[in-house]
C-alpha cells in the first residue's frame, strides 16, 4: 500500500513536471507560433498571450478609463473577443496592433455607452515630458495637458497615447486606428502644436 502510494505521488510530480516543462517551452514560443498552436487547438496557448499582453493593456486601458476595475473588464473582455475572432486574423504578424485595436475600441465604446467620455478624459494621466526639474511645474503642466488634451480630436488623442505612452512605431498605429502611417502622423503632430501652442499661452513647453 505504501509502495502504491509512493508510486501515485511520483506520477503527480511527474505530471506537475511535464506540465511545467510545457509551459516554459510554450513561453519560449512566438506570438505567431502560440497563435498557431491556439488555433490547432492548444488552448494553453492563449494563456500565454494573456500573460504577455495583460499589463501593457491594462495601462492602456487606465489611462483612458482611470478606473481599476473598468480597465480589468475590458482587459477581459478584450481576450474573450481575441480567443472568438482569433481565426479572422489574416496576418499573424499583425497580432500586436490588431490587439490594441481590440482594446481601444472596447474603452472608447465602454466611455460612450456610459456617456461619461468627456470627464474621463479630463482625468487622463499624462506625465510631463519636458525637461522641468521643479515638481510646483510638473504638476502645473501635467493638469494643463490634462485640460488641453480634452480639445483634441479623439485621432489626435489615440496617436499621442499611443505613441507617447505605448512607444508604438507610426505604422503600428496605423494599423490600430485602420488608417495610412502619414494620417497618423499628422493627427499625432497637430495634436503636439495644438497642446504646445496652448502651453505656450501659459508660459510653458512641451
Amino acid at each position: 500500500m505504501i509502495q502504491n502510494n509512493a508510486y501515485i505521488e511520483l506520477m503527480k510530480e511527474t505530471k506537475q513536471l511535464e506540465n511545467s516543462v510545457s509551459k516554459i517551452s510554450l513561453r519560449l514560443k512566438t506570438d505567431q507560433q502560440l497563435i498557431q498552436a491556439f488555433l490547432d487547438g492548444n488552448k494553453e496557448s492563449i494563456g500565454i498571450l494573456v500573460e504577455r499582453y495583460q499589463r501593457q493593456l491594462y495601462f492602456l486601458c487606465l489611462r483612458i478609463l482611470q478606473d481599476h476595475e473598468d480597465s480589468l473588464e475590458l482587459v477581459q473582455k478584450t481576450f474573450i473577443q481575441v480567443m472568438e475572432k482569433l481565426y479572422t486574423l489574416q496576418n499573424h504578424n499583425s497580432f500586436k496592433t490588431w490587439l490594441y485595436r481590440i482594446a481601444l475600441n472596447l474603452c472608447h465604446n465602454f466611455l460612450r455607452e456610459k456617456q461619461n467620455y468627456n470627464k474621463a478624459l479630463s482625468h487622463l494621466s499624462l506625465e510631463s515630458s519636458g525637461s522641468f526639474n521643479d515638481p510646483v511645474i510638473q504638476e502645473e503642466q501635467s493638469l494643463l495637458l490634462k485640460e488641453f488634451l480634452e480639445e483634441l480630436t479623439e485621432k489626435q488623442r489615440n496617436a499621442i497615447l499611443l505613441r507617447i505612452y505605448h512607444n508604438l512605431s507610426y505604422q503600428e498605429i496605423a494599423e490600430i486606428m485602420d488608417c495610412q502611417e502619414v494620417t497618423v502622423r499628422s493627427h499625432f503632430h497637430l495634436g503636439l502644436k495644438k497642446l504646445a501652442g496652448k502651453l505656450k499661452k501659459c508660459g510653458l513647453t512641451l
